[in-house]
């Protein structure tokens, strides 16, 4: 994300600087217009990016048996610690509260990685539904993947437009939805499974 946040910083200093020298034998009245008009630009271009994230997420289908079948692990669990590993990663360790997955070796703590630019806003003391999936050894998750925060959380005000806090809620609100919806349907599942083994 904060690659991303030079790049956008570059390409407004940069535009600013090209659009000045068309307008340099213009009179100074324009000229200084101008130049107050992109600087404004500018810094509401740089709220922006810190209110947004650093990658880009397709809509989530209905969670199918196909995906149960391709996650590695999925739980229900609290966050105990959160660890800034290096400029580009993050591991968060979970105390387990409920396992969803298959997962035989039954253990009490999971470490999820994630990549800062897209990791989901973990925080210690915090219930959470994680979707994980295997990659380079790790389970890892992101904003882009199925995981949710249970817990309840008030989006805190955007002191630039409330419209934004509003609309962060309502997200909040139906992705925990979404999640408690799955979970219940992995329930489901598991028990049916647990059913006919016992037949």
């Amino acid at each position: 994300m904060l690659q991303t946040q030079r790049c956008y910083a570059i390409i407004m200093i940069t535009t600013i600087g090209v659009m000045g020298m068309f307008v340099q034998n213009c009179n100074k009245t324009y000229t200084f217009e101008f130049m107050r008009y992109f600087i404004i630009v500018f810094l509401l271009s740089i709220v922006h990016i810190d209110y947004s994230h650093g990658c880009s997420c397709d809509k989530l289908k209905r969670l199918t048996k196909n995906d149960l079948n391709k996650s590695e692990v999925i739980f229900i669990g609290t966050v105990l610690e959160v660890t800034i590993v290096d400029d580009h990663t993050m591991k968060t360790r979970f105390s387990i509260e409920e396992m969803l997955s298959n997962d035989t070796l039954l253990k009490k703590e999971y470490i999820i990685w994630s990549a800062l630019d897209c990791a989901p806003k973990f925080e210690v003391g915090k219930k959470w539904y994680i979707f994980g999936y295997f990659y380079d050894n790790k389970q890892w998750s992101s904003i882009c993947s199925r995981s949710a925060e249970l817990s309840d959380r008030i989006i805190p005000p955007n002191p630039y437009k409330n419209k934004y806090q509003r609309q962060a809620q309502r997200d909040f609100n139906k992705n925990r939805s979404r999640a408690k919806s799955e979970i219940n349907y992995i329930r489901k599942l598991n028990k049916s499974k647990s059913n006919n083994r016992l037949n």
